[in-house]
């Protein structure tokens, strides 16, 4: 999303990516507002879950302006609650599997930033978020099926 693309020319792509990642992460807010509804009971970890993904999907869309630097340690601080929370409370009432498979997600997070902050290795870098991208809304998907079965199955049961 930078202005200019590697070889210095103008990134003409740039609107289209921009777009594209504010439709993404703003299309997620209603995954953490309803999952955070979804659990049967008020808790810490539903309200981190709630506001923290609200909160770092709406600072994630303005990542490409000049405050990039501040927005990424925020949004990640809130992603990382959020992520957690809801690894806490799936692995609690659902699945391990998404449990064990939510660290993998924080763990690729810290991972990024890490190599961000650090700039070891940064030539990887975008290669790495394409991949912690997609493992992360695999993750988030297939909780949200889970859930989906769930309730369906109790509809027609009742």
């Amino acid at each position: 999303m930078n202005e200019y693309a590697l070889d210095g020319d103008i990134n003409t792509g740039r609107p289209l990516a921009i777009a594209g990642f504010m439709s993404l992460t703003l299309g997620l807010i209603p995954f953490f507002y309803l999952f955070s509804k979804y659990l049967s009971r008020l808790t810490t970890w539903s309200k981190l879950i709630n506001y923290g993904g609200i909160i770092s999907m709406v600072l994630l869309s303005f990542i490409w302006t000049s405050y990039h630097d501040e927005i990424t340690a925020l949004s990640s601080g809130f992603g990382v609650l959020a992520v957690s929370g809801i690894m806490i409370e799936v692995g609690r009432h659902q699945s391990k599997m998404h449990f064990y498979s939510g660290i993998v997600c924080i763990l690729l997070l810290l991972v990024n930033n890490f190599i961000y902050y650090t700039t070891y290795q940064l030539n990887w870098l975008p290669v790495i978020q394409k991949a912690t991208l997609l493992i992360i809304l695999i993750w988030i998907l297939s909780i949200n099926s889970r859930i989906r079965e769930q309730m369906l199955g109790h509809t027609s049961e009742g």
